[in-house]
């Protein structure tokens, strides 16, 4: 435990130097703390095309540090039990520099991740209902809470280390397709996924049409939660990514392709360099 704490500490202390380098050489640059799960950090391999967080770094007016980690959720984010953004955020290695804006990618696995089937009725149960009508409302209800609870357990850390007067950036996923694909590397020798349908199908969901209409009502209360939290938390603003993303912008159920991160990017920084800091 104690060699992991101290491996952590190493790579967060470098990216934060490498930050303030690049501070000096573009003082205009406006200064983003990124946290987030694999929708910033996909694709693992490089000749797959830039990540999200890789394509913003490429914007001489932006620098940024990322957290990011693939497979998180919200509630590994706010500290404690996560002390990333206290050690992101230590003066010493800061040098007299701050950020001007926090990035979060959060909560797709929450509502899509190992509990997705805890979520929907068993359709063998239930053939008179279709679709989203199979969505256990209390049990995405609870979700949704938790969500709720988190996002202000982070807004209280930020608060805490950069002061309330720094925004918060939150997107809320687009439409992810339930087709059963994996992402695949090396020829399918290594892959990931696939994420959704196999746990519908677990609920006796296997029509196509179904478990889709299921995925985009999860979604879409998802993003009406962070428009709520948005009109109740000091800077906190949702980006909604669901305009910009249809179903051919896919590498597998659940992640942008390369020219859709490409166009997320370019969404992010328009939203981050709108707003005022």
């Amino acid at each position: 435990m104690r060699r992991r704490s101290i491996t952590r500490t190493s790579w967060i202390q470098q990216r934060v130097e490498a930050f303030v380098r690049a501070q000096r050489r573009s003082p205009k640059a406006l200064r983003v703390l990124a946290e987030g799960d694999s929708w910033f950090t996909h694709p693992t391999a490089l000749w797959k095309g830039k990540s999200v967080i890789g394509h913003l770094q490429a914007y001489r007016s932006i620098n940024l540090v990322s957290l990011a980690a693939p497979g998180d959720t919200l509630a590994r984010y706010p500290d404690p039990p996560n002390r990333q953004w206290a050690l992101a955020c230590n003066p010493d290695w800061l040098a007299g520099q701050t950020y001007d804006a926090v990035l979060i990618s959060g909560g797709g696995n929450d509502v899509l991740g190992d509990h997705l089937q805890d979520m929907i009725k068993d359709k063998s149960r239930y053939s008179n209902r279709s679709g989203r009508e199979l969505i256990i409302t209390t049990r995405l209800q609870q979700v949704m809470d938790g969500i709720a609870t988190n996002v202000g357990l982070i807004r209280k850390t930020i608060n805490q280390h950069l002061g309330s007067e720094t925004p918060i950036f939150m997107h809320g996923y687009s439409y992810a397709q339930s087709d059963g694909r994996q992402f695949e590397l090396l020829g399918g020798l290594i892959s990931f996924g696939p994420w959704i349908q196999d746990r519908l199908h677990e609920q006796n969901v296997t029509e196509r049409d179904e478990q889709q209409d299921i995925v985009n009502a999860l979604i879409d209360a998802f993003n009406d939660l962070l428009k709520a939290l948005e009109a109740r938390i000091e800077n906190f603003v949702h980006v909604d990514f669901r305009p910009l993303l249809g179903p051919g912008d896919w590498d597998d159920e659940i992640h942008p392709n390369a020219s859709a991160r490409q166009r997320l990017a370019a969404h992010l920084r328009k939203v981050l360099t709108a707003y005022p800091v």
